[in-house]
């Protein structure tokens, strides 16, 4: 019996291989996860995104988490990111400037550092691509 999978299928599996390739993606996709899990654990955090994407006039887009096991899953984060990233950077310097405690200040710092030139030219880059690929 032959194996054929979907063209929606092979498509993610090659992309997971040539993910595999390029060393910055594996921490592209840490970082998405760290943002998801910090805007997500609070309401507050997520109301002050949201505040900030009315200040920007951008989209009202929720930032998603990454599911290994779903074919489209990078491809919606991205895409969400992509539109909101401005205001996740202006709502995370609001943060860290009004933090209450070091900790926060620090893990606030950490994920505003690691929005860099780099990630956000490869979020730029891989919403167009995935834009193409969908």
């Amino acid at each position: 019996m032959t194996s054929v999978h979907c063209i929606a299928h092979r498509l993610h599996l090659a992309g997971q291989d040539a993910a595999k390739e390029v060393t910055y993606f594996k921490e592209y996709e840490v970082i998405c996860k760290q943002l998801y899990g910090y805007f997500s654990s609070s309401y507050k955090r997520m109301q002050n995104l949201k505040l900030m994407q009315d200040v920007n006039e951008d989209p009202q887009l929720t930032i998603l988490n990454i599911i290994n096991t779903r074919w489209l899953s990078m491809s919606n984060v991205v895409h969400n990111l992509h539109q909101i990233i401005f205001s996740v950077i202006d709502a995370l310097n609001d943060d860290m400037n009004n933090a209450e405690n070091p900790k926060e200040r620090d893990r606030t710092s950490q994920l505003i550092s690691s929005l860099d030139p780099n990630f956000i030219i490869s979020t730029m880059f891989l919403a167009d691509l995935m834009y193409i690929l969908k």
